[in-house]
């Protein structure tokens, strides 16, 4: 005989499990651990972040290597050549090479690896490219109002 304690149990362990399989619901897809949105729209930086809040989710941050390379396969795969809008930001040009930081649910991290490409970050104080985009297999440094498509996560 089921008991009241036995039935908030099981309509706990439903809810779990349900909320953890809606996570990648449409129109995000799970690519490695995460859920992503790959948007083909162009939209200068700042856009692609309210966007990305729109969808439920923030601009891509690839905290590990793991999840930059499941992310560089999956545009590859698709033959993308694209530059994407991701989440990080240089928030601090008079650095040499800048201060460059994950930016996603109202806080700050500072990147542990880089994975620029050749001759990249190449912004300046004179010549600011604050905004972290990526190809399929590397970050590149460009204008945060050069509009560009976008990755969101969530």
């Amino acid at each position: 005989m089921l008991t009241f304690s036995h039935c908030v149990l099981v309509f706990c362990v439903l809810h779990l499990f349900y909320s953890q399989a809606d996570a990648c619901s449409h129109p995000y897809r799970k690519i490695g651990q995460s859920c992503y949105l790959i948007k083909n729209e162009k939209e200068t930086w700042d856009t692609a972040y309210l966007r990305c809040l729109t969808y439920g989710g923030h601009l891509a941050v690839f905290e590990t290597l793991d999840d930059l390379l499941m992310m560089s396969g999956e545009l590859k795969k698709m033959n993308n050549r694209s530059y994407f809008h991701i989440g990080g930001r240089n928030i601090n040009r008079h650095i040499s090479g800048g201060d460059w930081r994950w930016i996603w649910n109202g806080k700050m991290t500072k990147m542990n690896y880089f994975a620029f490409g050749p001759r990249r970050p190449s912004g300046s104080f004179a010549r600011p490219q604050d905004c972290l985009n990526l190809s399929s297999s590397n970050f590149y440094d460009l204008r945060c109002d050069h509009r560009q498509r976008f990755i969101c996560e969530k």
